[in-house]
């Protein structure tokens, strides 16, 4: 959906068997993986969903929050941040 490609696989040490996807070298160099899919996820949101989502870096999540309904089913609510801020889930 997001144009990372995967179609290269590789045999990494440890497998009997190639069962990695990466992506196709550019100029006879390996693509790092997981550089590729976070880029691409940022520029998704920087495109697509500029304002409705915020990327945060550096930040810790300590707790998550949630509710409980009457059946004892928690839901996830939001997010304690570095210990002390809460960051409410609106989704």
């Amino acid at each position: 959906r997001h144009g990372v490609p995967l179609t290269v696989l590789s045999q990494l040490g440890g497998h009997s068997a190639k069962r990695t996807h990466r992506a196709p070298a550019v100029d006879g160099r390996p693509v790092p993986i997981g550089w590729k899919i976070t880029k691409t996820l940022k520029d998704t949101i920087d495109a697509e969903y500029d304002g409705k989502i915020e990327v945060r870096c550096g930040s810790v999540v300590t707790k998550l929050l949630h509710s409980v309904d009457d059946n004892g089913v928690k839901t996830i609510t939001g997010v304690e941040v570095n210990g002390s801020k809460s960051i409410e889930a609106d989704a």
